[in-house]
């Protein structure tokens, strides 16, 4: 889903998967971490690169999740943006 606000776009994707608790949210940006159920199947860089890019085009990352009920991942980038 795309939702534009003011200056800024907003990206969002929804999932139905496991979700995660609040010890693992709080480490998901962070290089080399991944939920235990997803041990053995990647290297913990995937979030670190996709938040490097976006704060390179002057936006914010983040990720609401609950057990059970999925994750919502979102960005926002402002619409123009100087470096």
């Amino acid at each position: 889903m795309i939702k534009e606000i003011q200056d800024k776009v907003i990206f969002e994707v929804h999932d139905t998967g496991e979700g995660m608790d609040a010890s693992h949210l709080a480490k998901l940006f962070q290089k080399f971490q991944s939920g235990d159920r997803g041990a053995g199947r990647g290297y913990g860089l995937g979030l670190v690169i996709a938040q490097a890019l976006v704060q390179l085009h002057g936006g914010k990352i983040w990720a609401q999740s609950k057990e059970g009920r999925g994750s919502v991942f979102q960005f926002s980038i402002p619409r123009s943006y100087k470096p």
